[in-house]
């Protein structure tokens, strides 16, 4: 149990570092990456799964205090986002649905 708390609190430290460093390298060669296509949702899982592995307790307290947060993020989501990438397709004049 031990190892795994170790092996978790090394992963929480240095995953935005590992995140970073993949960006980088499938960006400089994507050839390496190309097999991994097929991987895609579960390797954002993999992602999303490390994300939540530096959470804390304190991190949900303060959601608890402050709700507005999450229904900001929520707004930003599914309003602002699709809204920008319109107007963004609009400027371009190209079709949203392309």
């Amino acid at each position: 149990m031990r190892a795994l708390a170790a092996l978790s609190r090394f992963v929480g430290n240095t995953f935005a570092l590992w995140v970073l460093v993949f960006a980088v390298l499938a960006f400089l060669m994507p050839q390496w990456f190309i097999a991994l296509k097929v991987a895609i949702v579960p390797l954002l899982g993999l992602v999303m799964f490390g994300m939540g592995l530096t959470l804390k307790l304190d991190d949900f307290a303060a959601l608890a205090r402050q709700p507005w947060r999450v229904a900001l993020g929520v707004v930003a989501h599914f309003v602002i986002m699709p809204g920008m990438a319109w107007l963004l397709s609009t400027c371009r004049r190209k079709s949203p649905w392309a």
